[in-house]
């Protein structure tokens, strides 16, 4: 189940940085966003309304469906942590019944992270995790 729900957060959050770079022409999203050469908010061409935070974006969707991600190394987005898998659950409660509290988020992600199927970048700017592979 944890896997799936990391595979199904990602798929989205690495649509939604493409589609955030196809439409604001940038590749490196957190490089432009921290130098101010794209708006700190906006719509895209979908209806999806997008923010950037910190070092990270919240892009909401047309479909109710909101996604939050911090920008890794080299400006991946496809890392995680345990709260924003923990929010993505919440939307998908029948998705991912177990995972509707963030202490099972937290004991499910160790989990992969102790059998070596999650696992930091190796940056130490880095705090994320990241599929093995």
């Amino acid at each position: 189940m944890m896997a799936e729900l990391i595979r199904d957060y990602t798929k989205m959050t690495t649509a939604a940085a493409a589609q955030l770079q196809r439409e604001l022409g940038v590749e490196n999203l957190l490089e432009a966003w921290l130098k101010r050469r794209v708006p700190q908010r906006g719509s895209l061409s979908d209806g999806s309304a997008f923010q950037f935070h910190g070092i990270g974006c919240v892009i909401e969707r047309t479909d109710d469906i909101d996604l939050d991600f911090d920008f890794g190394v080299r400006g991946r987005a496809d890392g995680f942590d345990s709260w924003r898998l923990w929010r993505f659950a919440k939307q998908f409660p029948g998705k991912y019944p177990e995972l509707q509290h963030l202490d099972d988020v937290e004991i499910a992600l160790r989990a992969l992270s102790e059998a070596g199927i999650v696992c930091p970048s190796g940056d130490e700017r880095d705090s994320l995790l990241y599929l093995r592979g």
